[in-house]
């Protein structure tokens, strides 16, 4: 790993991610395998779209992780909006369905990756690696191993 992938890395040790889900043992889960890494201070669990906006704002969180479908403003309009605000945070969306045209979708809006919910834990940590160490993760466009 290249030194500047490194520093990204060692400056998202006691940050804050922020994990946006409508279900709370899904969000629950998310933060209990981010925390088994102690990499994050604090992990802000939010149940919409909106509240992600607004929590996102509130604090710069290092990374957002979002679900495609929730209620109030669904995860591609808050990317959006984050993106917009906030172009420095990474964002990944953590979604039941990570199709091509869908992660192509959740380029355009602003997010640097896509993990399906059914994936092993593994899967998902090794996308905040690569969010945090500044690259995306699209395994569904790749049709590889997912990073680039």
């Amino acid at each position: 790993m290249s030194e500047q992938k490194q520093s990204l890395i060692d400056r998202a040790i006691y940050a804050t991610v922020i994990v946006a889900d409508d279900h709370p043992m899904v969000r629950k889960a998310v933060c209990s395998l981010l925390g088994s890494r102690k990499k994050f201070r604090e992990c802000v669990e939010v149940a919409d779209g909106n509240e992600a906006v607004l929590k996102s704002l509130e604090l710069h969180p290092r990374l957002v992780i979002l679900d495609a479908a929730m209620p109030v403003l669904d995860g591609f309009g808050a990317a959006k909006k984050i993106r917009e605000a906030l172009p420095e945070v990474p964002i990944l969306m953590f979604t039941a369905d990570a199709s091509p045209e869908l992660a192509q979708f959740t380029q355009s809006v602003g997010a640097q990756g896509i993990v399906r919910k059914t994936e092993h834990g593994g899967v998902l940590l090794k996308a905040v690696d690569v969010l945090l160490g500044g690259g995306t993760f699209f395994p569904e466009l790749d049709h590889g191993p997912g990073i680039r």
